[in-house]
């Protein structure tokens, strides 16, 4: 598939990613990579933004970082251009132009705010049958 769309995209067509919400947040990243396997780092990330914004008619307002455009943007640790994956070193994600720390969604600007605890980090919250995310990590380290 990614060998495919790699043809389409260098013959000037177009082509999105869209990882449907199975695993949100990181199934674009999964696809990207999937992708980056049959093109360069660079036509995978365009793909990933401008050919989505162009699939969808919004390439006047939101795809590339320029004047007058709508933008969210992540601000990554490591170049993904010399290898895809690091587009999952993320340290800052903008969105409706507040900054938020990638890792903890901390409010960073305007202002500082700090994340709410959520129920998946909070032991007591799981109940019964439920098991902190660390659970799993551990079990699949101790084997």
């Amino acid at each position: 598939m990614a060998e495919s769309v790699a043809k389409v995209l260098r013959a000037g067509g177009n082509a999105a990613i869209g990882a449907h919400g199975e695993v949100p947040g990181m199934g674009d990243h999964f696809e990207l990579q999937m992708y980056a396997s049959a093109m360069t780092p660079a036509e995978a990330l365009y793909m990933a933004t401008m050919g989505g914004a162009r699939f969808t008619g919004l390439d006047r307002f939101v795809g590339s970082l320029e004047r007058g455009k709508l933008a969210d943007l992540i601000v990554l640790n490591a170049d993904p251009l010399q290898d895809i994956r690091n587009s999952l070193k993320m340290q800052y994600v903008m969105k409706d132009g507040i900054l938020y720390d990638a890792e903890t969604l901390d409010e960073i600007w305007p202002q500082a705010i700090a994340f709410a605890p959520v129920p998946w980090t909070r032991t007591e919250d799981l109940g019964p049958r439920l098991r902190p995310l660390e659970y799993w990590d551990e079990i699949q380290t101790s084997k």
